[in-house]
């Protein structure tokens, strides 16, 4: 049995570990083996009743993962405490197959001098407690069995993530989770096995003759399918569009208006996200490490075209002046179940118009929209963000229809006014035209230096520009909506909320670029 082994050991998600499993299923001939510990997570099978099942309010809580596997048994905790294991071999009679590989881990567990004995199909007992639990996925060719050992696993946290079914509940007399199971680390002898690593290192000498190595391509193969596997668990803020490079004069710098939005809001402690694509290129591997670096979660799709970049002049006040490549990769962005799922679990998004330019990410930017639910504290804000020749009336319209807020800036209000009938207007008067023809639920207006505004149905914000010495002014509109935004959901009042965005935004203009870390104070 080959050990299969990955190019770094940089820490990984559940649904990373379960894609590499059907990968390594299609991609590898020998009997595999590999093991693998992940950051609390609960892993449900394929047809278990989520909230039935799972305390969703707890996880979300407690930035507990949610996963769901694709084969069948019961739901597990995991944690750092705890080892999880997966066979992968020919494809066989079930029963068979199964029970091969739970009396190989039987035996490994006997060789450490414990009493293991199997208990029904599924479990590995020791003195009577459960040490493991195990699946089973049948693929076209390949057989995987997975399962978990507990080894030094937070049982107050198994017993809050996870809803026990009734007739288990029936069947242990009301038992708690900790009087049916027990760690390894209470029974090994520590000798011969002193920690999580110690014993994760047994079980590959145990059970493999020899190692596989996975390349940094298989790794990108597998990040690509891991996103199938996870469950919605939280309520995101997200921006869905362009993710792309600004090449400043100086360098260049990750950009792209939703993403720079998801990453302000992401600041203020929500679970914030990036939709967008890039290409299979240095640069598209460079977004991923700049997001990891940021802390901003994203799903980026690889297409087969070129990841994006923007060309980005400044002129003497600070004022940038794009030249977007076309025909890019975030042009191309793939709408999926898993992107379903997210718009699901939406509370706000931030989208413009530049990303729909091409018709298939305009499709899956309306596609997610209109999975998002429709409620009063849901915000779908269209930033109308128009850059050269890059949009229409029929495209703005359409998403003046699908948005309840609008964020625009004085020149772009002007282009508008024009196409809608407002010509002749003021500022304000424009603003409140726009508000009642399309039913916004509020517009944020952008003057730059001569202030902002929130518009509502029952009030107006104002507020002035603070005075600072100008970096580049990249980004510093995505602050402020994100900031806001995050505000409002935070509970504060329109002109609350506005006050902090304006701090944020003018704190953006004086760093390079558009993710600066925000002080403390800012985000408190």
């Amino acid at each position: 049995m080959k050990n299969i082994v990955l190019p770094d050991n940089k820490e990984r998600s559940l649904a990373f570990y379960l894609a590499m499993e059907e990968f390594v299923a299609r991609s590898v001939e020998d009997e595999a083996f590999f093991v693998w510990r992940v950051a609390p997570t609960v892993i449900i099978g394929r047809n278990q009743d989520l909230e039935a099942e799972v305390n969703m309010d707890y996880c979300r809580q407690h930035d507990v993962k949610v996963v769901r596997r694709k084969s069948g048994g019961g739901c597990v905790y995991s944690d750092m405490g705890n080892i999880m294991i997966s066979f992968v071999s020919r494809r066989g009679d079930v029963a068979e197959i199964f029970d091969k590989y739970l009396t190989s881990l039987t035996l490994c567990l006997r060789a450490l001098g414990l009493s293991a004995e199997k208990s029904g199909r599924n479990d590995i007992l020791v003195e009577g407690r459960k040490v493991s639990g195990n699946a089973f996925h049948q693929m076209p060719d390949r057989s995987v069995v997975h399962g978990t050992l507990l080894y030094d696993t937070d049982f107050e946290a198994l017993e809050k993530a996870i809803r026990p079914p009734v007739e288990k509940l029936v069947r242990h007399g009301v038992a708690s989770v900790r009087q049916r199971v027990e760690n390894l680390r209470t029974y090994l002898d520590p000798s011969k096995i002193d920690s999580v690593e110690t014993l994760q290192r047994y079980l590959v000498e145990y059970f493999c003759d020899g190692t596989i190595a996975l390349s940094e391509t298989d790794v990108r193969n597998i990040e690509e399918n891991s996103y199938e596997y996870e469950i919605p668990v939280g309520q995101y803020v997200i921006g869905i569009g362009e993710a792309l490079w600004d090449c400043l004069p100086e360098g260049r710098k990750i950009g792209g208006a939703p993403a720079n939005f998801a990453y302000h809001a992401g600041q203020f402690g929500f679970r914030s996200l990036a939709i967008s694509a890039i290409g299979d290129d240095q640069l598209g591997r460079e977004i991923k490490e700049k997001f990891d670096q940021r802390g901003l979660d994203y799903r980026l799709e690889t297409v087969p075209y070129p990841t994006g970049t923007v060309q980005v002049t400044l002129d003497e006040k600070g004022i940038p002046c794009y030249e977007i490549k076309e025909n890019v990769a975030w042009d191309n962005i793939p709408y999926s179940s898993a992107l379903e799922e997210l718009a699901k679990n939406c509370k706000a998004v931030c989208f413009g118009s530049l990303a729909q330019r091409n018709d298939v990410s305009r499709e899956t930017i309306n596609r997610f929209l209109d999975a998002m639910p429709d409620s009063d504290d849901t915000y779908k804000i269209f930033d109308i963000n128009l850059r050269q020749h890059f949009y229409c009336k029929e495209t703005i319209e359409s998403s003046f229809g699908k948005c309840n807020v609008l964020k625009i800036n004085d020149e772009e209000l002007v282009v508008v006014s024009e196409m809608f009938g407002c010509q002749g207007l003021s500022q304000e008067e424009a603003c409140k035209k726009l508000l009642k023809d399309y039913g916004f639920r509020m517009l944020i207006l952008t003057c730059g230096t001569d202030g902002s505004y929130i518009f509502s149905a029952d009030e107006v914000s104002f507020q002035d520009t603070p005075k600072v010495e100008v970096a580049d002014t990249v980004g510093a509109g995505d602050s402020f909506t994100g900031s806001f935004i995050a505000s409002i959901l935070r509970g504060k009042t329109i002109t609350e909320a506005h006050k902090r965005a304006v701090e944020v935004s003018a704190f953006v203009c004086t760093q390079k670029g558009a993710m600066p870390v925000l002080p403390e104070d800012m985000t408190n």
